[in-house]
């Protein structure tokens, strides 16, 4: 669905903290946290113009979403990539 605002929702927010925790993703305040946020929210408001929801993400992240920093680099496979899909994704605030 076409974002028809660049405000983030806390539905999307909700959603990118439960990705960040199913595929590992760091998402814990830190300056990786941080630089993980801003790629998905430039990407989501001004690349793709989604909204950020768990299928969106999948999409996302399968097809060509900026790489994002996890806390085991390489232990976990891109969730597309899994025979069971896994959803949600956060944003930090600012």
């Amino acid at each position: 669905m076409a974002r028809i605002s660049n405000e983030i929702s806390s539905i999307e927010v909700a959603a990118y903290a439960e990705f960040c925790k199913a595929n590992n993703i760091i998402h814990d305040g830190t300056p990786d946290d941080v630089a993980n946020s801003d790629l998905v929210l430039e990407y989501f408001t001004k690349t793709w113009n989604e909204v950020i929801n768990d299928q969106t993400l999948i999409n996302a992240w399968c097809a060509n979403m900026p790489t994002l920093t996890r806390y085991q680099p390489g232990s976990i496979r891109r969730p597309c990539c899994q025979k069971k899909v896994t959803t949600g994704f956060e944003i930090s605030p600012r």
